[in-house]
């Protein structure tokens, strides 16, 4: 949920920003030389595709949250 919510959160970011330049810089300090600072380059294909990680692992962890400890323990089952 808090990686969802931080995805939601970039994208509304990102597609609140009408600038001419397709990337969103997220620089890691706020000090005057932020510039120089390493920065995250953000754009649609990028939150596309976190939108979909996200998505893939809901649908995995739901899938053995509900479905695997529904089944039996394999470790138990001795019959050939």
């Amino acid at each position: 949920m808090v990686s969802g919510a931080a995805v939601a959160n970039l994208a509304a970011k990102y597609y609140s920003l009408a600038s001419p330049q397709p990337f969103l810089n997220i620089t890691l300090t706020e000090t005057p030389f932020a510039s120089l600072s390493s920065s995250f380059m953000i754009d649609a294909i990028s939150i596309y595709m976190a939108i979909l990680f996200i998505a893939v692992s809901a649908v995995v962890i739901f899938y053995s949250i509900f479905f695997m400890a529904l089944r039996r323990d394999p470790q138990k089952d001795t019959s050939p």
